[in-house]
This record gives C-alpha cells, structure tokens and sequence, in this order.
C-alpha cells in the first residue's frame, strides 16, 4: 500500500487505531444525511477496516481506502472503490469521510487531488466517479474544484426511511 505525503497532510494505509475517528466521523449529524448506512458500533468500523486491509494484500483489489493524517492526526478518510471490475477495469468510484473537527480547512479537496493522480496512474484508469446527493454542495464543491463535472442527476435514486434520494454524478476522465 502506498503513502503519499504532501506538505499540508499524508495519506497513509488504513489501521485499527483509525476506528474512532472514523466512526465519530460518520456518526456526524452531516454525515448520517449523506450515506445510506453509517456503523453502528466501532467495532463494525473495526470489521470494515480489517475487510479493507485484506485488499492491499491482492494483485487486483476491489478498493483502496487512505487514511487522512493532518497534523499528525487521523482526520478522516479516502477511498478509491469498484476497481478491477470486468469489463469496467477502466473506472472507478472515489468516496470520502472527514471528522467534523477538521471541515472547512480544504483538507478532502487536496486529499481527492493527490488521489485523483495516483487512481489514474496506479490503475490505468480512463474514468473516475464522484456521487453524492443533490443536496451535499460541499461535496459537489469539493469535486468540481477538482476538474470532475457534473454529469447528471439520477432522480429519486435510493430510498432512506421512505424518502426518495436524488444523487448528482460527476466524473473526470483522462
């Protein structure tokens, strides 16, 4: 797995320590709207870390997940999913979580800069998606200043608790 060091933050391999943070991240009011399910427990935060160290281990992974390091602080996370799937090993799907204490800095818009260059160049990749709900700007934001463009909304998407999701999808290729 690799480290990929900036001189605002690193992005480093996932580990059991990150597990707090992780889990108070997307137990943030914010973050619960966004996803569709967030853990319950650290412990399930546990499990999906473990799951997802086992990748870095594989020739051809299906994900890889970053650790945000700022400050010499777990601020969140990164991941690059839905890689080697036949017949679309050409893209994949970036997704992002960031510790409330940490908004607001510019820290996921570098974090998916770095990400972006790396994703294209490990993977040979032609295409890499962002989606997130028509109501999430600051995630739209985060993507469009980093080149991907909206490329359309897939209304009532997914339901949440009897209510209908729209989702935008923005994507850059190379």
């Amino acid at each position: 797995m690799t480290t990929i060091k900036t001189k605002d933050f690193i992005l480093r391999p996932i580990k059991l320590s990150d597990a707090k943070i992780f889990f108070e991240a997307e137990q943030d009011k914010e973050a619960k709207r966004n996803f569709m399910t967030t853990p319950e427990t650290i412990k399930q935060v546990e499990e999906d870390i473990k799951d997802e160290v086992s990748q870095y281990k594989k020739n051809k992974p299906t994900s890889e997940k970053f650790t945000i390091e700022f400050d010499k602080r777990c601020a969140g996370w990164i991941a690059i999913n839905q890689l080697n799937t036949p017949f679309l090993e050409h893209k994949a799907k970036i997704d992002f979580c960031l510790h409330p204490n940490f908004r607001g800095k510019g820290i996921v818009s570098k974090a998916l800069k770095e990400v972006t260059k790396y994703a294209f160049k490990k993977y040979k990749l032609k295409r890499i998606e962002g989606w997130c709900r028509t109501y999430n700007k600051a995630s739209q934001r985060v993507l469009e200043k980093n080149g991907y463009k909206l490329e359309g909304i897939l209304r009532k998407n997914k339901c949440k608790n009897g209510k209908y999701l729209d989702d935008a999808i923005w994507a850059i290729v190379k």
